[in-house]
């Protein structure tokens, strides 16, 4: 199929990726042949229903598993996986390295960097995983602090949202995922994070009051 319309098609993909359903419209003009009698011209038009990824809200993710690798002096780096359900009939492989910014509640806490590049986000269930940089600054020491306080108290709210110029080294993606905004609730309190010994969590605090 020849697209002659990218624009076009970049929105409809946004539609996809943030809507629950989206409708298309296919109009074509036909030349039918029955019974030794031809029919010209016959216009042929017809509206689909396309169930969207409605930013995998329903179900929502399910994180398995938080790992702190890195504490360095230049920032902190985490491995996160999760199980995302894709629903919709709209699945996406071989996308590349997708580059989400990340927030806990309403601050910024870095960027997130998807690791199966290959795998992309297929139709069904997947297993994802991401590496998170949050880098070592004032405003995100206070930000790491509020966020161990939130998946200690078995509730801590995270969105991963595409809005920024380097989600994706592709065009069609990256106007695709301008307005993305998938929301993460992690509910399971310390269970299912782990720190790397390097990382022990005293330095951790003593570290946020430099």
């Amino acid at each position: 199929m020849d697209v002659t319309n990218v624009a076009g098609l970049a929105s409809m993909s946004s539609e996809l990726i943030n809507r629950k359903e989206i409708f298309v419209t296919g109009d074509a003009d036909l030349d039918v042949k029955a019974w030794g009698i031809r029919y010209p011209g016959i216009d042929f038009r017809r509206t689909f229903r396309v169930a969207g990824m409605n930013e995998n809200r329903e179900p929502p993710p399910k994180v398995n598993s938080i790992v702190l690798e890195e504490c360095k002096s230049g920032g902190y780096t985490f491995e996160i996986n999760a199980t995302i359900d894709n629903v919709s009939q709209l699945g996406l492989r071989n996308i590349g390295v997708l580059n989400m910014s990340v927030y806990y509640e309403t601050e910024n806490v870095g960027y997130a960097l998807s690791k199966l590049p290959r795998l992309g986000l297929p139709r069904g269930k997947s297993n994802q995983s991401f590496q998170m940089i949050m880098p070592d600054t004032f405003s995100s020491k206070r930000t790491f602090l509020k966020m161990m306080r939130g998946i200690m108290s078995h509730h801590a709210q995270f969105y991963i949202v595409g809005k920024n110029p380097f989600v994706s080294t592709t065009m069609l993606l990256r106007e695709a995922l301008q307005d993305f905004n998938l929301s993460v609730l992690h509910t399971d309190g310390m269970d299912n994070v782990r720190i790397n010994p390097q990382c022990t969590l005293v330095s951790l605090l003593g570290r946020l009051f430099d």
